[in-house]
């Protein structure tokens, strides 16, 4: 709750105060309190169709680790138990945690995690500037492909999801794909059965 707040005056802590003495439920998933209730219905409010339903969580870690957790339990409950493995374009971040860690594109951070979590697969993303070998669009076509190719060793029916940063963070400063590469991701999941995930609000 705290983390995004630098400012320190009194109105920020007592509005902190207020909020935790009316917490109407807590666990290890769940968070729950008035002004948060009312949160999620604005944003709700203000979403395009079909974004009705908002969670509140309290930064990206937390956003990709529920967000693969709610991947999983959709994949059991629909009867498709053998789907977990969750592929990602390759650079990208999705955060700290061992979770969001399995699922960034990043070497140094996933040196950590074996043997406590398995490193998902990664696929290329579409780059936009210092595109090896290629020119941008057919840079984006081969991620694409890349892409189509995972899915095929990994096995459709072993993928729930796939987590797309769509506009680049702190792996890329700011990096955006083409429309061809998202399309086509879109694409690849449509076709194999398993939904596809934008991760940022900045995107």
């Amino acid at each position: 709750m705290g983390q995004h707040v630098t400012d320190k005056s009194c109105e920020c802590v007592a509005a902190a105060r207020e909020q935790v003495e009316e917490v109407a439920f807590a666990s290890r998933n769940v968070f729950e309190n008035e002004p948060d209730g009312r949160l999620a219905e604005r944003r709700a409010r203000l979403a395009d169709p079909g974004f009705e339903n908002a969670r509140i969580v309290s930064a990206g870690s937390e956003a990709t680790e529920t967000l693969i957790n709610m991947t999983r339990q959709l994949a059991v409950v629909r009867g498709q138990g053998t789907r977990w493995t969750v592929p990602s374009p390759n650079p990208s971040y999705h955060g700290t945690s061992l979770g969001a860690v399995a699922v960034t594109g990043a070497p140094d951070s996933e040196a950590i995690c074996p043997p406590v979590r398995r490193i998902m697969p990664k696929a290329l993303r579409s780059l936009s500037y210092r595109v090896p070998e290629y020119v941008t669009d057919s840079y984006a076509d081969h991620g694409a492909n890349v892409l189509e190719q995972l899915t095929l060793d990994e096995g459709k029916e072993s993928i729930p999801s796939l987590i797309l940063e769509p506009v680049g963070g702190l792996a890329t400063g700011g990096l955006v794909g083409t429309a061809g590469f998202y399309k086509a991701l879109r694409d690849i999941c449509d076709r194999n059965g398993f939904p596809l995930y934008v991760r940022r609000a900045d995107a």
